[in-house]
């Protein structure tokens, strides 16, 4: 599931803005005018930078051949953008955690949350049928546990942890309403629970 090694038509990459005081939409825009259709970018966020004397950065998800185009456009570097390809390496996680996101749902509602991943999947970025949305049971009272936990399936045998990773890195501190998206790798216990739940719920269910 390596958007780099798949038929997948999109990468992610980054974009350097060294034009103080361009603002993230006049970034976009002026982005957008060097693309040739509106699914040539479908998904972009704004990267934190505590160093104002720094170039903006941003990560998008652009086109394969749109970004090597980009890449080597000296119009673009003239206006002040450069963009790169992001390969980030592989993360090792700690005993206890899995190559799954856990997703606080008390301030962004999990209907946003797999609309985003819905939106990527329709784009062919994030492979059809290749995750699952797992909601935990609730308290006794009925009250919600506020959390999501996203799977993801192997792939020719292996678990893409590149991908994995690459997508969080992607998603993590996107901004949805007035708040934003921050994804954790799930806990091997907190998965298992989910799981096992959710078995009881379906032998209970049976007549």
């Amino acid at each position: 599931m390596d958007t780099d090694k798949q038929d997948v038509p999109y990468t992610v990459a980054y974009c350097y803005d060294n034009v103080r005081g361009r603002t993230y939409q006049d970034f976009l825009t002026l982005l957008s005018s060097y693309t040739l259709v509106e699914d040539d970018i479908i998904f972009s966020k704004e990267c934190f930078n505590e160093d104002p004397s720094k170039d903006s950065r941003y990560m998008v998800v652009i086109k394969k051949n749109i970004n090597d185009d980009l890449a080597k456009n000296e119009d673009l570097a003239t206006n002040g953008i450069v963009i790169k390809r992001f390969r980030p390496k592989i993360q090792r996680l700690r005993d206890n955690a899995e190559y799954g996101f856990h997703i606080k749902t008390d301030k962004i509602g999990a209907e946003n949350i797999v609309s985003l991943f819905k939106h990527l999947e329709d784009k062919k970025f994030i492979r059809n049928g290749s995750y699952k949305v797992l909601y935990p049971t609730p308290y006794p009272d009925g009250k919600s546990r506020d959390y999501i936990v996203i799977t993801f399936g192997e792939n020719g045998g292996v678990v893409p942890k590149g991908f994995i990773g690459k997508l969080r890195s992607l998603l993590n501190d996107t901004p949805i309403g007035d708040h934003s998206l921050r994804i954790n790798w799930v806990q091997k216990s907190v998965l298992n629970d989910i799981i096992q739940k959710k078995e009881k719920e379906l032998r209970k269910a049976q007549p």
